[in-house]
């Protein structure tokens, strides 16, 4: 896979490598801590994103144990890149936006989190789309439907962000946690202008989150 490197993705290339079955549990001994395996993939590519100047990274061994993982030798070249390279132009697509992570608080004093989208709301969204009534399904996609197909779904959550944008509105927290409104922005070929859409769950209108959504 090429970065950048998402959760989703992380873990599908760790189990499409011959060595993932170690990572399992055996016998008497306990599983390795996957999710730390996950998060060095994740972090080594947020740093090729970010420093275009990595030509070639090699850590070997990365070990990993039930209590996380450890590189033991690593190894990294450097080069200049051209100066006429824009920023991410080096890797395939846009990575994720931290920065435009936002927290809100609305009038009535509900908090909500507005953040661009990404393929770990995919849950969260297939729910989203689900509760919403069906008059509310028939303005956003133009016709009737329950759900999402999984191609759908993929298309929703798996976005190129140099080239659109879609914002989710999330209240609660923990287990309460639950997506309210998303957005979503499409550049047109002229550059100038955009489609957009903004849907809010039904129990959710009037409370000002689409306005947000909007301004994000």
């Amino acid at each position: 896979s090429l970065p950048p490197l998402n959760a989703v993705l992380a873990q599908r290339l760790i189990r499409r490598t011959r060595v993932s079955r170690l990572l399992d549990a055996f016998r008497d001994s306990p599983p390795a801590d996957s999710q730390a395996v996950i998060d060095v993939l994740v972090r080594i590519s947020d740093m090729v994103c970010e420093l275009p100047e990595i030509e070639e990274l090699d850590i070997n061994p990365l070990f990993a144990s039930p209590d996380g993982v450890l590189a033991v030798d690593a190894r990294i070249r450097v080069s200049r890149p051209p100066a006429t390279q824009g920023r991410y132009e080096h890797v395939a697509i846009a990575p994720y936006p931290r920065h435009l992570i936002q927290r809100e608080v609305m009038a009535d004093g509900m908090e909500l989190v507005i953040r661009p989208i990404r393929p770990e709301d995919a849950e969260a969204e297939r729910d989203f789309v689900h509760n919403l009534s069906e008059q509310a399904r028939k303005f956003r996609f133009m016709h009737a439907m329950n759900d999402l197909s999984p191609a759908m779904l993929a298309r929703f959550t798996h976005i190129d962000y140099s080239r659109e944008m879609a914002f989710v509105a999330i209240a609660g927290s923990g287990d309460e946690r639950k997506q309210v409104g998303v957005a979503r922005y499409a550049a047109n070929p002229d550059g100038k202008s955009c489609e957009f859409a903004v849907v809010v769950s039904d129990e959710m209108q009037g409370r000002g989150i689409g306005t947000r959504l909007m301004r994000a």
